[in-house]
């Protein structure tokens, strides 16, 4: 199957999974491309996007700190510097 193939049986899950969510949905072409798949991607992407902040964290290369509200933000890691530069010098 080519890649064409693939991303029209991608979308047509997304919007299969929309209406699993939502069975009594009704759009226009227009809806259904800006809230039913766009929300989807996003949410999905926000999981992703949290994974990979959290592997950083782990990594020690981003810390996470917990504001006094209770969300959270992330910035380099103080040490990401020293880490990176060891790892290069190991590789030269």
């Amino acid at each position: 199957m080519n890649r064409g193939h693939d991303v029209l049986g991608e979308v047509q899950m997304e919007i299969l999974g929309y209406l699993d969510e939502h069975p009594d949905a009704v759009d226009s072409l227009e809806a259904i491309q800006q809230w039913w798949l766009l929300q989807r991607v996003a949410r999905n992407s926000h999981s992703r996007i949290r994974q990979a902040l959290d592997q950083l964290v782990d990594a020690r290369l981003v810390e996470r700190r917990v504001l006094s509200d209770g969300h959270e933000v992330y910035a380099k890691a103080s040490n990401c510097g020293r880490v990176i530069d060891s790892e290069n010098r190991k590789h030269s």
